[in-house]
């Protein structure tokens, strides 16, 4: 022990030299334990013995033998025996005298008349205060005299003394039996010690509290009693510890003092504290951690359950949701009067100070509402223009609410003045007062998003979105990529981000691989449980560098346009910038600040601090049993629910705390995310794929497979091993693969088994998954499958925090705007209790000033130090490698000498065993050794001690488990390291564990659980190599020497110096640690000490409210004093630049106190009260100054700047968001919408105070309809008019001006004057009235809009790009492309068709579309929104109108949004009059329908309809829009996701329609261009595509334009960049800056923002060129020409299609004529020559049959100047013939759709299209088959020259097939009566009704002398008409046939939406069937869309079953199998 001592006197002597000694908290901590060190040094330890005065004596009949022990049981039996019989006797005769009296008395005993006094009765009196006691006891026998008394009083005392003897010699009856037990075993020396000093110190217990003088004994008695009642003695320690305790109560001092552990705080001095304290005057509560409470609850029941000592035990449950009513104060009253005991947790006394100051905030903000709105004596007097106009003022109370209110307020007057004269005692004070984890914080007002969350609006709002959160993302992804593979059997984890094919990404990632590789060789880092940085100064000079380039490759897009990429990377490193970066940095504004000082903050402070910290450990996510209870209590916030929490310990989160700071819990949560995975398939996973098909529900203008959301589903599944049915391993859609890339595959999967068994057991075929549109939410077996792929998914993770989680306004990562707070200040402060007694085994000086300074036990530490130097008590092993599971078999195969196991414990005071729970801890520990163990005993998670048997694996409570104490092997975890006692042998040894975060009082608490050490119990420290290291750098800096010489020098020192060496070293070590954390703390507590100064004043003043407090609220004192205790929250990215002069914590306080001091009014009532404020803040301030002097290296390295706050925690409380009328007032839609609710995200208004007084509807005339708007009356009012009120707490949105003045609202849907009283919840817009008053008034809408310069010159681009012929006018298709443009579809078809000469110049152009008169819009027509019950009385109304009712030409159009949005996608309810034949165009409707869609909330708006919004918006002001939508949205049941996400953010960043106009006609033309050039989209991307990387990039794509001359045809040269980078973020979709190969295909092939045109012609020389208009005379047949056209027979075709096995039972085949010929420059070569010829396909052949056509002909032409020898072999002239004879049609009819359900290949899905003719000169002769749903191209067939045909007779048609309807509807097909339908025909089709009605059909004339003719191609004049592609076919029998077909349908207003429908499987006539079945159906509109989701799931199943053929026949040979047709679109 000595030597010990010694040694760690010296280590503490280096210490003092050392940095830490120098800040304030260090100095006293060094200084305390060396002056506990010399006091024990010179007074060491004694052991007491049997040799002791007055015990040996006892032990003098111990001769040796076997019954050596007897005699002194004997006599210790016989003087209990003699005890008892004493005892009897004193108690009889006490109760006899006591109840002496006359034999009357007697009589009336008996008779129950005069009570009778117990002994326990007297035992009761004895506790009371005198006289008191006596005059009671008088008053229960009169006849007792004052003798009496006191003879009664003394021998009470002393019956109680013998019966204390009796406990005592009973106790150490039972150490002699122990003893007599190990000697008999046989047991060691020191064993039997032990046994016998325990027999020693029991017989020699003494009494402590009495105090003998002149034979007299001076005692409290209820000390005595207490003794007696709890069977203990006192020891000395607790009695010196009462007394001083009480002595403070006396002198109105708290105190805070230490116990050592097992000195019994909790079950001795909290309940005698409680007996001697409670007066039955004053309150006494107890308070603890939450986790102690129902612990300390039960001991203080067991304690005061006795009859002699009953005292009730309350338990205080307070918190934000429970009002403060009367009942409160009479329970702690009575509490108080009847001396009870009072236990609560330290929130819930907190929540009654903030529950007050809550109060009075609601009633001044009510009553400053009335003041400022005129509100005065109930009289109404609005002054609209309070706030700028009609201002909310929402917060106002109701009469009867206020009252209630100020009731709760005098309520919570009443409970502070209880406590305010009680006592609070508190255990573990350390922890309640902690200033990093005492905060308990009461959120106020709505949540608004955090800096960089929202991102705003304006150009990069949607990438700056979310930017908090992703920046982190992005760097920690680095981290996971460098640190490797985190469980077995993963591969190594890939970056999520877009930078894969980064040269500079993965050189990063490569050399982070390395720099991390490093750390760990150098235990810099440590890589168990996950990558943990050890060495900050390690990170910051390895790792920070590298961090700081990959980060600068997410910055790089929203920075680098203010200052370099160099720049940029050098300001991430060295947190500094150059006077010229900051310059520019400056000029830039916050777009730049704020992300570069984030990634600045991450990168050097939060990086270091979050990976500092273990997972499950210091943090993680609510799992398991927590999650499940977090979920069913309502008061648990979302964000504790769903983002990291703090943890106390191994796998246990803290009851209540949240992290305080935002960027911190953003960092642990994805950390918790990625380490631990999704949570369950029922909750994390849901939510995911809630969010997946929300988004693929918005995404439907594309096919399924197209789309956003199920491609970022497909590359999850795919990522993480699996594979998506209908997709192929690389993520691509196997129906988009060309035919040579599917052969590709199949070649590739020859030979290769796909589904075999992994080595896990499992299948493949169980990791293929469904498509996204097919998984059903509902289906455990589907969500487990996809659960088992995503779990551990980044890209899942990802996406669910940037979609579910990291979501603005959502309230999870959002912050309020203040809160009220109570810390540890108020808890042991005035503002409560009046006086605190605290106590802990290891406090510290870190108090409230209130509190005083800490009451050190003296000895007590210098005890601890002694036993934990002793290298007989504890040694040390350095452990190599390891792991959890490595670790553990060590300690369970470690044996002593004699093969007995090592260690009886493990104290998991390093939280090294981390992964498992503690059951799997024991099962690893039995399966590995502790041979001759036979259980494990473990805390389970109710913290229950259990034994886990060696027998069978049985789990059994340790009370029942009937192992001794050397039979079983004891596992502390890391929670239960502290608190937790299990009885061990006095000889054994523990293990316990070291990490790099502990402190000495960690390692005293674990080491002390071993109760008996230093007593024959020891323990072995477990040192890992990384905390080897840290104790060596750590110790190093202190002796001034580096850490390689240090630790050199310790590996020379052997044997027992090594071992007392390396557990100084530890202790020294540990106290450094402890240092460093209790200096962070002490700033912090300094910051509050000063803040509460004037907080305490505001306190005392918010108690003097009286019981009415409207006028006293209003008071400059009142308010000054609210003020003070709600504080403003700011969250916001500083704006400063690192390096600049900030104010330091010092500097602030001092400001803000001078602040208080001179302020007016005064914060302090008195000015005595301010002077004391003031010396109490120079002493703080002096506290402060003297860590802020210390050395730099003195101050925690960990957090860096802004460590203060990094490691805070906090308790947040909810406010209730929800009220119960409210929730009844959704109900209705709740039924309506439950069937989607599993695939929809949850919607609900914001959280205000709605009110739903004055709703009662106003009744109008309906007959009013008939006048004009201005004189009608009616109540209608301007849509521009209208906003909504959101409360004088938040700022409102002004109404929208400039909205469509013919746009109104109804007063019953929404009253203006609500604006100026309420917050309503608005409901939805679902019906409006189209109304005009008077047909013969309407007349054109006049809109005066001049266009702006820039405008002008946007529009002016546009004309020229669409100015093809360069003609300066606009006519034929340019005007109908241009129309289209602009959504006037049905007027360029007009162009078009009716009016082909029709042009326009620009000055015209813009002449229309400043005035809108291309629109046809009308003045006089009205839409007015109405409620849900107006539109119903006014349908019912319009159907009893009659004639005569209304004026003539009034008319009435009731519309339904929801019509809208269906697949009727028409508004139309009911009509009367003449109001939609009146109006010219239906665009106003359309108009008025989608700005009532906007102020509806809709946000799934498509292109047109955007277009038309926007349009609808020109007048309104940019920047008004969002706040009015947002305001709006927020008072409807919507989901408040994040606008930037929604497809009508367009709205809210672009003022116009003019740059969607330039990237139309840019596309228009890139796409003409590629036409001109015959290049295919993909052949386009190569070429773009310059340095073959996969993408293209901005200056790529510029070039590429540029090639093709486009840069030519922009006006404005300087505008061309704008342009450029317009069309670039237009197509690159995922905005990473790049784009690849799919975007660009989706930009120039599908309908994206804008109906795609099709391409004029392909023809290079006349771009634009359409079918030509020829003379009659040019399709005369010539004996000899240019172009050569003959008949030929036809050998090879493609299958399409058969009905073998499948409906009608008659044979049929349908085949596709495969043409083969050259596409290169050089042509085939035959007999004659070069031979540039082709055929015409004229339509897809049918057989009789399922063999091949045999004798079909195709007609051949031959260009006869370019074939033959020494010819060239161009094709040109034939390509330009072809276009001109035989052009492709402009599109095609769908007649029948065949859908059987029987197998896909026999006579699977097929529909048959009918060619539509480019021109009335050209005819269709055939139709085409397509199968898989698809639509044909233009390239199937070729249509022929009317002029060649003509029509078949009725007798020359005959029927070749037929079917009655078993897929679709009944068909028939028809062919030439002639020909011979086994060799192949051309076939037209009937259906229907129609099927037995022979169509029109059409053959090729008879040519005359043969079957060759030639023809000559003329000059012709071109016609900018839509243009073709072509091909043709016919029987061998040539006879006469009749024209067929039907004319191409005229385009709708709905042409792009139904062209959308069909390309989502060409299910619209299904569909439009499906609803004629369910017309009238209220569910129509779900079942409509259920049948839509059928016929893709149907189509995708034909893929996956294709998919599932190609894979079974991969292993065998190609030529044992082949597909019927290899060509495209031959799938079979």
């Amino acid at each position: 022990a000595t030597a010990g001592i010694a040694a760690v006197l010296e280590s503490f002597n280096k210490l003092m030299k050392g940095p830490l000694a120098k800040t304030y908290t260090g100095k006293q901590n060094i200084e305390r334990n060396l002056e506990e060190l010399k006091r024990v040094s010179s007074k060491p330890p004694q052991r007491l013995s049997l040799a002791t005065a007055g015990v040996a004596s006892l032990f003098s009949a111990i001769t040796g033998g076997e019954d050596e022990y007897m005699p002194l049981r004997r006599e210790l039996s016989q003087q209990r025996e003699a005890d008892v019989k004493k005892l009897s006797d004193f108690m009889k005769q006490i109760v006899e005298r006591a109840n002496k009296g006359s034999i009357a008395d007697w009589l009336r005993r008996a008779c129950g008349q005069l009570a009778t006094v117990s002994y326990n009765t007297l035992v009761a009196a004895l506790m009371a205060k005198d006289p008191g006691s006596t005059k009671a006891l008088r008053s229960m026998n009169p006849a007792l005299t004052d003798e009496d008394a006191s003879w009664l009083w003394e021998h009470v005392g002393v019956s109680i003394c013998y019966a204390i003897r009796m406990g005592q010699i009973s106790r150490t009856v039972a150490a002699v039996g122990e003893l007599q037990k190990e000697k008999k075993n046989g047991g060691s020396d020191l064993a039997i010690g032990l046994k016998a000093q325990a027999v020693a110190e029991s017989m020699s217990a003494a009494r402590h509290f009495a105090k003998v003088q002149d034979k007299m004994v001076e005692y409290d008695p209820r000390l005595l009693i207490f003794e007696f009642l709890c069977n203990v003695m006192l020891r000395d320690s607790q009695v010196s510890i009462m007394s001083t305790f009480t002595d403070n109560v006396k002198n109105g001092k708290s105190l805070c003092h230490q116990m050592i552990m097992g000195a019994g705080k909790t079950t001795v001095i909290a309940p005698l504290l409680v007996l001697l304290l409670g007066d039955r005057e004053r309150l006494v509560c107890a308070c603890m951690p939450a986790a102690l409470l129902e612990m300390s609850r039960a001991v203080m029941t067991e304690r005061f359950s006795s009859p002699v000592l009953p005292k009730p035990v309350f338990t205080l449950h307070f918190d934000r949701s429970n009002p403060a009513t009367s009942a409160l104060v009479d329970k702690l009253r009575t509490a108080a009067s009847s001396g009870a005991a009072v236990v609560a947790a330290p929130t819930s006394l907190k929540s009654v100070l903030l529950k007050q100051a809550e109060l009075l905030l609601q009633l001044h903000a009510s009553e400053e509402t009335e003041r400022k709105a005129g509100v005065a004596g109930g009289m109404k007097d609005w002054i609209p223009g309070w706030m700028g106009g009609a201002a909310a003022v929402s917060d106002r109370l109701a009469p009867e609410e206020k009252e209630r209110k100020a009731q709760e307020v005098q309520v919570c007057h009443d409970v502070l003045k209880i406590f305010h004269g009680g006592i609070m005692l508190m255990d573990e004070v350390d922890m309640l007062l902690d200033p990093l984890k005492s905060e308990l914080n009461w959120p106020m007002g709505l949540k608004l998003p955090l800096d960089l969350t929202d991102g705003g609006v304006g150009p990069g709002a949607k990438e700056r979105m979310g930017m908090r959160h992703r920046l982190p993302f992005h760097i920690f992804d680095a981290i996971f990529v460098a640190m490797g593979p985190l469980r077995p059997g993963e591969g190594p984890p890939q970056m999520t981000g877009p930078f894969k094919d980064r040269h500079e990404a993965k050189v990063c990632l490569e050399s982070l691989v390395g720099k991390v590789n490093a750390g760990l060789t150098q235990k810099a880092l440590q890589n168990t449980p996950h990558l943990v940085i050890v060495s900050k100064a390690y990170y910051m000079k390895e790792m920070l560098p590298l961090l700081a380039d990959w980060t600068a490759l997410f910055l790089d897009r929203h920075v680098t346009h203010a200052i370099t990429a160099e720049e940029l990377r050098t300001f991430l490193k060295e947190r500094k910038a150059s006077s010229s970066v900051a310059k520019k940095m400056k000029e830039a504004g916050e777009q730049v600040i704020k992300p570069m000082n984030l990634a600045v903050t991450w990168l050097h402070s939060l990086v270091p601090h979050v990976l500092s910290r273990v997972h499950r450990v210091s943090y993680g996510l609510l799992t398991g049993g927590d999650f499940a209870a977090a979920i069913k209590n309502p008061l648990t916030s979302k964000s504790r629910r769903l983002l990291a929490v703090p943890f106390v310990g191994k796998d246990r989160p803290s009851e209540q705390s949240e992290f305080s700071h935002p960027d911190v819990t953003i960092g642990f949560t994805i950390m918790a995310y990625r380490l631990n995975g999704l949570r369950s398939h029922e909750t994390d996973q849901r939510e995911l794929l809630k969010a997946l098909l929300e988004e693929q529900r918005q995404e439907n203008t594309l096919r399924y497979h197209k789309r956003k959301a199920s491609l970022d589903y497909v590359n999850m599944i795919n990522a993480a091993g699996g594979l998506v049915r209908g997709f192929t391993e690389d993520g691509k859609a196997i129906e988009d693969l060309s035919d040579e890339e599917r052969k590709k595959r199949a070649d590739a999967a020859r030979g290769k088994i796909k589904h075999v068994p992994k080595e896990d057991g499992t299948d493949l075929y169980r990791y293929t998954m469904w498509p996204l549109e097919m998984l059903d939410l509902c289906d455990p077996e589907q969500m487990d499958a996809v659960f088992r792929l995503l779990c551990f998914s980044p890209l899942a993770v990802q996406y669910l925090l940037d979609n579910c989680i990291m979501v603005p306004n959502a309230g999870i990562i959002d912050a309020n705007p203040s809160q009220l707070s109570a810390s540890g200040q108020e808890l042991a402060g005035p503002q409560l209790f009046g006086k605190c007694l605290g106590f802990s085994g290891t406090p510290n000086d870190l108090l409230p000033r209130a509190m005083g300074h800490c009451a050190y036990a003296e000895g007590d530490d210098g005890r601890i130090l002694a036993a934990l130097s002793r290298i007989d008590v504890v040694s040390m092993r350095e452990l190599g490698v390891w792991s959890p599971e490595k670790l553990l078999k060590d300690i369970a195969t470690a044996t002593e000498s004699n093969g007995s196991p090592k260690y009886h414990a493990l104290i998991d005071t390093g939280a090294l065993i981390t992964g498992m729970t503690n059951r799997e801890v024991a099962e690893n520990l039995l399966r590995e050794g502790l041979d001759g163990m036979q259980g494990v005993v473990f805390l389970n998670a109710k913290d229950e001690r259990m034994v886990l048997l060696r027998d069978g694996m049985k789990e059994l409570p340790l009370a029942q488990c009937g192992l001794s104490n050397d039979q079983r092997f004891s596992f502390y975890d890391h929670v239960h390291t502290t608190g937790m006692d299990i009885k061990q042998p006095l000889s054994c040894t523990a293990c316990l564990t070291l990490s790099k975060d502990m402190t000495f009082r960690d390692y005293a608490q674990g080491a002390y659980r071993m109760r008996g050490i230093g007593k024959g119990q020891r323990i072995e420290l477990l040192a890992i190599p990384e905390v080897v290291s840290v104790i060596h750098k750590a110790l190093a800096a202190v002796e001034g020497c580096t850490a390689k010489d240090r630790q050199a020098k310790a590996a020379a020192v052997k044997g027992q110096a090594w071992q007392q060496t390396a557990i100084v070293d530890v202790i020294s070590w540990l106290v450094l640690n402890g240092i460093r954390r209790e200096e962070k703390k002490h700033r912090l507590l300094c910051q509050q000490n000063i803040r509460n100064l004037w907080r305490k004043a505001a306190c005392d003043h918010l108690e003097t409210a009286p019981v009415e407090p409207g006028d006293w609220l209003m008071k400059p004192e009142s308010e000054a004093a609210l003020k003070e205790l709600r504080i403003m929250i700011d969250a916001s990215i500083s704006m400063s630049l690192p390096g600049e002069a900030q104010e330091g914590l010092s500097e602030r306080l001092t400001r803000e106190l001078n602040e208080r001091i001179n302020s007016t009014p005064p914060v302090w009532s008195e000015g005595s009260a301010k002077m004391v404020a003031q010396n109490e803040a120079k002493e703080v301030m002096a506290e402060l100054a003297t860590s802020e002097k210390a050395p730099k290296d003195a101050q925690d390295d960990e957090d860096g700047e802004g460590g203060l706050e990094l490691g805070s925690e906090k308790v947040q409380e909810q406010e209730q968001e929800q009220e119960q009328e409210q929730e009844q007032e959704q109900e209705q839609e709740e039924e309506m919408e439950i069937e989607q609710e599993a695939d929809k995200v949850p919607e609900a208004a914001a959280p205000m105070r709605y009110r739903r007084d004055d709703e009662e509807a106003k009744p109008w005339d309906i007959a009013s309809l008939g006048k004009p708007q201005a004189s009608a009356g009616l109540p209608f009012y301007p849509l521009s008019d209208f906003c909504v009120n959101k409360g004088i707490m938040g700022k409102s949105s002004d109404p929208l001006k400039g909205l469509p003045g013919y746009i109104m609202l109804s007063e019953n849907y929404y009253r203006p004057s609500w604006r100026l009283s309420s917050v309503r919840r608005l409901k939805n817009i679902i019906c409006f009235l189209e109304w005009v008053p008077d047909e013969a008034q309407l007349g054109p809408l006049n809109i005066s809009t001049k266009l702006s310069v820039d405008q002008l010159a946007r529009l002016k681009q546009v004309f020229q790009m669409y100015d093809v012929d360069g003609s300066g006018r606009l006519g034929g298709h340019e005007l109908k492309l241009f129309f289209k443009a602009i959504d006037m579809d049905n007027e360029g078809e007009t162009v078009e068709s009716n009016n082909k000469d029709k042009t326009m110049t620009l000055k015209e152009i813009e002449t229309e579309l400043s005035s809108q008169s291309f629109y046809k819009m009308q003045k006089g027509r009205h839409f007015v929104a109405l409620t849900l019950e107006e539109a119903e009385h006014l349908r019912a109304s319009m159907h009893l109108l009659k004639i005569g009712n209304l004026p003539r030409g009034a008319g009435l159009a009731l519309r339904c949004i929801g019509n809208l949005e269906s697949v009727l996608q028409s508004s139309l309810i009911d009509t009367y009059g003449p109001v939609v034949s009146s109006a010219e165009l239906g665009y106003q409707t359309e108009v008025a329908e989608q700005v009532l869609r906007f102020a509806n909330s809709a946000d799934n708006f498509q292109a047109r309809d955007l277009n038309i919004l926007l349009r609808s918006l020109q007048q309104t002001t940019l920047e008004h829009r969002l706040p009015w939508w947002l305001d709006v949205r927020a008072c409807r049941r919507r989901a408040q996701k994040p606008h930037q996400q929604l497809p009508v953010a367009k709205v809210f960043v672009k003022a116009d329609e003019f740059d969607d106009l330039t990237v139309k006609a840019i596309l228009s033309r890139l796409r003409w261009a590629f036409e001109a050039k015959r290049m295919e989209p993909q052949d386009a991307f190569q070429a773009f595509d310059s340095n073959g990387n996969g993408y293209i990039s901005l200056s790529e794509l510029a070039a590429g334009l540029e090639s093709l001359g486009l840069h030519k045809v922009a006006s404005d040269t300087a505008r061309w960049p704008q342009m450029i980078k317009a069309v670039f973020e237009f197509i690159d979709d995922d905005r990473d800056l790049r784009i690849n190969a799919d975007e660009f295909k989706a930009a120039v092939e599908l309908d994206k923002d804008f109906e795609m045109i099709a391409r004029p012609c392909q023809s290079e020389k006349r771009v634009g060129a359409a079918p030509v208009k020829l003379d009659p005379e040019a399709f005369n047949w010539k004996p000899e020409a240019r172009f050569k056209l003959r008949w030929k027979p036809q050998k090879n075709f493609t299958l399409v299609w058969k009905t073998e096995g499948g409906p009608g039972g008659e044979p049929l085949s349908i085949w596709r004529p495969r043409l083969i010929e050259s596409k290169a420059p050089v042509q085939a070569i035959g007999a004659k020559g070069i031979l540039v010829r082709t055929r015409v396909i004229a339509g897809f052949v049918a057989c009789k049959g399922l063999d091949a056509p045999d004798n079909f002909e195709l007609l051949e032409v031959t260009d006869t100047e370019e074939s033959g020898w020494l010819r060239m072999g161009n094709r040109e002239a034939l390509d330009e013939f072809m276009a001109t004879y035989f052009p492709e049609p402009v599109g095609f009819e769908e007649v029948w759709t065949h859908n059987p359900p029987q197998d896909a290949l026999a006579g699977g899905k097929v529909s048959l299209w009918k060619p539509q003719a480019p021109s009335d000169d050209f005819i269709a002769l055939g139709m085409v088959a397509m199968i898989k749903g698809e639509k044909p191209l233009p390239s199937s067939v070729r249509c022929v020259p009317k002029y060649w045909a003509q029509q078949l007779g009725e007798s020359g048609i005959g029927r070749l097939w037929a079917d009655s309807g078993t897929g679709g509807p009944p068909a028939c097909l028809w062919s030439r009566h002639d020909a011979n339908p086994s060799g192949g025909v051309l076939f037209q089709t009937s259906t229907g009704t129609s099927t037995s009605v022979a169509p029109e059909m059409y053959t090729i004339r008879p040519i005359p002398g043969g079957n060759t003719f030639y023809i000559e191609m003329p000059g012709y004049e071109v016609e900018q008409e839509d243009g073709a592609i072509p091909f043709l076919g016919r029987n061998r029998s040539r006879s006469p046939t009749k024209k067929g077909g039907a004319s191409p349908r005229a385009p709708s207003r709905r042409t792009s939406a139904d062209q959308q429908r069909k390309e989502r499987g060409g299910g619209c006539r299904a569909v439009a069937r499906i609803f004629t079945c369910n017309r009238g159906n209220p569910q129509a509109e779900q079942r409509l869309a259920s049948a839509e989701h059928d016929l893709e799931a149907y189509r995708r199943n034909y893929l996956v079953l294709k998919q599932l053929i190609e894979e079974k026949m991969a292993p065998f040979e190609r030529e044992e199998w082949k597909w019927v047709g290899d060509e495209p679109y031959d799938d079979a």
